[in-house]
């Protein structure tokens, strides 16, 4: 059933968490107050905030029907769970409409808080037409699930959230049908979504499709995105977008979380501020440079291409095509600790690592770097859209990296391990798919401290196939993939 209101918990830290309400549906008036009650896990009710009518925001500027607030509650404990219940005032005690909650999980001081294993979640590229409820319920199924070493404690999802590009409405150079359109997206995605954006703490990186295929370039035979030649229609197009990624998704360039001296996560936007040369404006990219420089246990970088990828052709640009690309590998081969790349977009789900050569004096191995790319959630599908189902065997992966020569690294094999691509299917029966697809899924990544450092357990869940006995979605690999950091 659709809910017109939505939670998201955006952020969450050892003792705080912000927390997005509101509605991206033109439907409703906004309510005169709402209030939000903090509850624990016994359902005691621990702090109390309230939104008045005047205090609702825009999420899209030129659009005044839809509303949202953040709501900031501080002073909590590390490692607990809690609840956010949304609630409409009202005169009559006994009549006080519920509209939607959320729960999350406070982050802990290091990863020794967890015993068992930090787990994050990842996912990207998710199409709505045909999830059905998919992702939404098989995620909310494990994290509620409880399992110390595979349920979510926070997720990370790394572009692609929506689709605003698909469709022949994208055709319209009316302003109105452009931004009514590019809402109307956000809100179909966001319920969809919403069994996940309201389970855990949940923080988003952009990729083309939050603006169009190919972002910041449009000049391509895409049959969708051809009004974007016209400068008003991609102006209006690219500020309704803006909108969405900073007033909905809250993006950032660059930010970081810190479990302690135990490991760092940086994730980085290397799509919505993308130009002709750079990934990143500088004084954003230092940012990257210096925190692998300063790493102080294993670091986790999150962007939404992966670093091991061929170099895009024509408009097709990957990161690989920039310079920032040679800067990055660098700095990742010379870092004091060994770093993990979370990465989408492909529409296939793999595993890789790369040794590089010794970079410090007294070092006898180089530093690895691993990559794990989880995509896609929910894949595009119909005799147009379909053609971006992809899958991956040995004979088309990257044997070698870097894809270019690069000064400074030497070109060496890629490892893969056993267990490396996530499943895929075909079926002539099903006609939404034309060609062979890899299977919708997400992925769960335990981070358990070790005296040598860290192990990473890899685990894909498909999201269209349930255990039985469980409810649980079901594992793709039967074993989970371990890497190693230090």
């Amino acid at each position: 059933m659709r809910n017109l209101w939505s939670a998201v918990v955006h952020d969450v830290g050892i003792d705080y968490a912000n927390v997005w309400i509101g509605t991206l549906y033109p439907d409703l008036r906004k309510p005169d107050k709402v209030v939000i009650e903090l509850l624990d896990e016994r359902d005691n009710v621990l702090q109390i905030k309230e939104i008045l009518k005047e205090e609702w925001l825009r999420p899209f500027r030129h659009l005044p029907q839809r509303f949202y607030q953040i709501i900031s509650f501080t002073e909590l404990n590390a490692v607990t769970r809690y609840r956010a219940r949304v609630m409409e005032y009202s005169n009559v005690e006994t009549s006080r409409p519920y509209l939607i909650e959320a729960q999350f999980d406070t982050l802990g001081h290091s990863l020794n808080d967890y015993p068992e294993g930090l787990n994050i979640a990842i996912g990207s590229c998710f199409s709505e037409q045909y999830d059905g409820g998919s992702v939404s319920r098989s995620y909310e199924a494990l994290y509620n699930a409880g399992i110390a070493d595979k349920s979510p404690h926070f997720t990370i999802l790394m572009g692609d959230q929506v689709y605003l590009d698909v469709g022949l409405d994208s055709l319209s150079m009316e302003t109105r049908e452009i931004r009514e359109r590019i809402a109307r997206d956000y809100a179909q995605h966001w319920n969809a979504l919403s069994g996940v954006l309201r389970n855990g703490g949940t923080w988003f990186l952009s990729d083309d499709h939050e603006f169009w295929n190919n972002y910041p370039f449009y000049k391509s035979l895409n049959p969708f995105t051809q009004a974007l030649r016209i400068d008003k229609v991609r102006n209006i197009w690219t500020q309704t977008s803006r909108d969405g990624v900073h007033n909905i998704q809250n993006l950032k360039p660059v930010r970081t979380i810190n479990l302690g001296d135990d490991l760092s996560v940086c994730m980085a936007d290397f799509r919505s501020l993308r130009t002709e040369k750079k990934l990143l404006p500088g004084q954003y990219f230092k940012l990257i440079l210096d925190w692998l420089a300063e790493l102080k246990s294993p670091g986790v970088l999150v962007i939404s291409q992966p670093l091991i990828d061929a170099v895009g052709e024509g408009e097709e640009r990957r990161v690989t095509n920039y310079e920032q690309y040679d800067q990055l590998l660098r700095a990742i081969a010379s870092a004091p600790h060994d770093v993990l790349i979370l990465a989408g977009d492909l529409h296939c789900g793999r595993i890789a690592s790369f040794q590089f050569e010794p970079k410090r004096e007294g070092q006898t191995v180089g530093r690895v770097m691993h990559e794990v790319v989880a995509s896609p959630l929910s894949n595009l599908s119909g005799p147009t859209s379909g053609i971006a189902c992809r899958t991956m065997s040995k004979s088309s992966r990257p044997s070698t990296f870097p894809p270019r020569p690069i000064s400074g690294i030497k070109t060496d094999k890629v490892i893969y391990p056993k267990n490396w691509i996530v499943s895929t299917e075909f079926s002539l029966r099903d006609i939404r798919y034309l060609k062979t697809r890899t299977k919708e899924h997400f992925t769960t990544l335990n981070f358990l401290k070790t005296e040598q450092g860290i192990e990473v357990r890899v685990r894909p869940w498909r999201v269209r196939e349930t255990v039985k006995s469980t409810g649980l979605p079901k594992q793709d690999f039967p074993e989970p993939v371990v890497l190693r950091m230090s």
